[in-house]
């Protein structure tokens, strides 16, 4: 989490927000606080409480004004299904290195799991 810096660190400390709920509201998060409307609420412990809410509000701000754009093509879709695809693969192999004898088979379940999802949905669109 080198990119966001410690800002992000501040803000996560007092609301545990994530890295990516911390992407889609960075620009009102500046060393002398939290931006909301008019006001700037200083990122300390005493302001905890504020915080949170500020975060909240700017949270559903930020999903209001993303649902207000344009829906991407089913081609852009698409293209994203299958990267995250990849992530998801990407991920079990990574499971898959460290998971123990116990472990791997839990993990191949999942892999089963989701192979059986994938085969329902594929069915269901033909």
């Amino acid at each position: 989490m080198k990119k966001h810096g410690t800002l992000y660190f501040e803000t996560a400390a007092l609301t545990g927000i994530t890295p990516a709920e911390f992407e889609r509201i960075a620009q009102a998060i500046q060393r002398d606080g939290i931006h909301v409307g008019s006001d700037v609420i200083a990122l300390i412990p005493e302001n905890a409480a504020r915080v949170v809410d500020a975060v909240a509000r700017l949270q559903a701000e930020a999903a209001a004004a993303q649902s207000a754009e344009p829906a991407a093509s089913v081609e852009e879709q698409i293209r994203e299904l299958e990267k995250r695809a990849l992530q998801l693969c990407a991920s079990f192999h990574k499971t898959a290195k460290v998971a123990d004898s116990i472990e791997r088979p839990w993990l191949i379940g999942t892999i089963r799991k989701v192979q059986q999802m994938l085969n329902r949905l594929e069915l269901e669109i033909r």
